[in-house]
C-alpha cells in the first residue's frame, strides 16, 4: 500500500522553479534517501508532503487523503532546530509536545500521551535522560530527542530533513543504525546532500536537483549522478557491502 503519492508536481518561489514534474511513491517498509546538492528541492518536497506548501501543479496523496488532512499521520524531524540552550525545558516535556499534533494546544495530557513518550524515549535509548535539560546534552543526544518527539505522535511515515548535519561523524553510524530499527515499523525518508553518508543504510535512493531521477531501488546510474550534480569526477559512490563503484569520466 502506497503511504504518499506525488504526481506531477512543480513549485516556483516566485520565477524560480523549485520542482519540476515530480513522481515518487512512498510504500510500506520503504527507507528512501533523496539526495542532492543544496537547493535542489529536497526541502520543499518534504513541505509539500506535509502540506506546508501548495504545488503549483500536480497532484499529493497522503495515505489517501491531501497532505492538510493526512500529515498528523506523519512524523517530522526539522533540518534545523533552533532554541535556546538555557530555556529550562526536560526531555520529557521536548518528546511531550509531540503528542500535540494529535492532541491540540488546549488539551490536556493524557496518561496515554504519556505512555507514548516513555515509548518513543526508550526506542530511541535516550529514556534515562528524560528528567535532563535538552540544553545540556550532546548534539546526537539532541536528535535523537527530536525523533522520539516525532515518535510520539504515534507516526505511520517519519521524514527527516538533514538529521546529522550537525552531528558528529563518530556518531552518524549509531544514529543511522537507530533508523533502521526504526524501518521495521514504518517507511523512512531521509534527505540528505552527502551520497556516501546514506547509501549504506537505505533501501531505496532517489536524486533530486529540481527534477526527481528515482528507479525504485538502491543503486543508481552515472547518468542520474550526473544530471542530479553535474558532470564530475566521481569515483566512488559509497563504502558498504557490496561497495558501489562508478566508472571514472571526464569533466
Amino acid at each position: 500500500m502506497s503511504k504518499v503519492e506525488i504526481k506531477n508536481v512543480s513549485f516556483s518561489f516566485g520565477e524560480v522553479k523549485v520542482l519540476n514534474q515530480v513522481n515518487l511513491t512512498i510504500k510500506d517498509n520503504d527507507f528512501l534517501g533523496i539526495i542532492g546538492p543544496n537547493g535542489g528541492g529536497k526541502t520543499t518536497l518534504l513541505k509539500i508532503i506535509l502540506g506546508l506548501l501548495e504545488p503549483d501543479q500536480g497532484e499529493v496523496w497522503v495515505f489517501g487523503q491531501p497532505p492538510q488532512k493526512g500529515r498528523w499521520q506523519i512524523g517530522y524531524v526539522p533540518q534545523r532546530m533552533n532554541f535556546d540552550r538555557d530555556f529550562p525545558i526536560s526531555v520529557w516535556e521536548v518528546v511531550l509536545m509531540g503528542c500535540l499534533s494529535r492532541r491540540g494546544m488546549l488539551q490536556g495530557f493524557t496518561d496515554e500521551d504519556k505512555a507514548e513518550v516513555k515509548d518513543a524515549l526508550e526506542k530511541v535509548g535516550m529514556l534515562k535522560f528524560k528528567d535532563h535539560p535538552i540544553g545540556q546534552l550532546s548534539q546526537g543526544q539532541q536528535q535523537r530527542v527530536f525523533i522520539a518527539r516525532a515518535l510520539a505522535s504515534s507516526p505511520k511515515l517519519l521524514l527527516l530533513d538533514e538529521p546529522t548535519a550537525s552531528v558528529d561523524p563518530a556518531v552518524q553510524k549509531e544514529f543511522y543504525s537507530l533508523l533502521t530499527l526504526l524501518n521495521q515499523h514504518m517507511p523512512v525518508v531521509l534527505v540528505s546532500h552527502d551520497i556516501g553518508v546514506i547509501s549504506s543504510c537505505v533501501n531505496k535512493v532517489a536524486c533530486l536537483n529540481r527534477e526527481l531521477h528515482y528507479h525504485d531501488a538502491k543503486e543508481m546510474t552515472q547518468d542520474d549522478l550526473n544530471k542530479t550534480y553535474g558532470i564530475c569526477a566521481v569515483e566512488m559512490l559509497a563504502h558498504g557491502v557490496p561497495h558501489r563503484v562508478l566508472k571514472e569520466h571526464k569533466h
